[in-house]
């Protein structure tokens, strides 16, 4: 039978349900999904690939940035899948998702149109949170907390270390996009040289995202204690365990990651794509 792809509506309930069901299972792989979808993140759009009545597949595409999230595990879904979305939406500038997932979906968009614009490769890694588990504090977690703000402009400088090397003065745009709900920043004397951000709970756990401190603080710890803060404030909320991903040649962040309890456990795609020149 052949593969058949479907755009869901995932604001009526059952539909909604039947989601989180096919992906509570394996929800570590597909938290970007899975996150969007229960904070509600604006601009989404959610297809499945299914074989008949069973789902073999889902994908996220989101507006802002357009970008295609993916899980599943038959390659032919997942080709089948990206194929449907890149037609639905004709500008896709990243693909993320876990490798054995995403890797299918980034070839076959390469292979239709786009080319790669970054080194795609990134370690995939894990924490489990236990029940009652007191987490260990660490030096500056006191200067960590939820953006306010009058913290929009300071994050917004920090951010431009991790995304570019843009110059002058802040925008209103960049201020705009570093407001997110679950973003954790850490203020020193008197200004933000770190922060973490996550697109929220999923079922059971969550993922910490946008991990930058600026150029001039690293190495003093920073970003081990504005994650762990981070870390602290989901337990509270009930995650049971919390993943991340970083650039593979990026030692010093897993060296980072794995004194906080992260252990790596695959690989994971961050794909920044162009459209390839004619």
């Amino acid at each position: 039978m052949d593969i058949q792809i479907q755009k869901i509506d995932h604001q009526v309930d059952a539909e909604k349900r039947r989601l989180l069901e096919f992906l509570g299972p394996e929800e570590a792989h597909a938290l970007f999904i899975v996150g969007n979808l229960l904070g509600g993140y604006p601009g989404q759009h959610i297809y499945v690939a299914r074989r008949g009545a069973r789902w073999l597949a889902a994908a996220g595409y989101y507006d802002m940035p357009r970008s295609l999230c993916i899980w599943g595990r038959e390659d032919e879904a997942l080709r089948a899948l990206s194929r449907q979305v890149a037609r639905e939406h004709p500008v896709i500038e990243y693909v993320n998702g876990i490798g054995y997932a995403a890797w299918p979906a980034y070839d076959e968009l390469r292979k239709n149109g786009y080319e790669a614009a970054s080194d795609p490769q990134q370690v995939f890694m894990e924490r489990e949170m236990l029940e009652g588990e007191e987490l260990p504090r660490q030096a500056h977690e006191d200067g960590a907390r939820l953006i306010r703000t009058e913290d929009a402009e300071g994050a917004a400088l920090v951010m431009r270390a991790l995304h570019t090397e843009a110059a002058g003065p802040i925008t209103e745009e960049e201020c705009r996009k570093v407001m997110r709900p679950h973003r954790m920043v850490l203020e020193v004397d008197g200004r933000i040289v770190s922060t973490a951000s996550s697109n929220g709970m999923g079922l059971r756990g969550f993922q910490i995202l946008g991990v930058a401190t600026l150029p001039g603080e690293r190495r003093k710890g920073y970003a081990r204690a504005v994650c762990m803060a981070q870390m602290r404030r989901m337990q509270g909320m009930g995650a049971k365990y919390c993943v991340l991903f970083t650039n593979e040649t990026n030692t010093v962040a897993q060296g980072c990651y794995e004194g906080l309890g992260f252990r790596a456990t695959g690989d994971f795609c961050v794909g920044k794509l162009r459209r390839a020149e004619r």
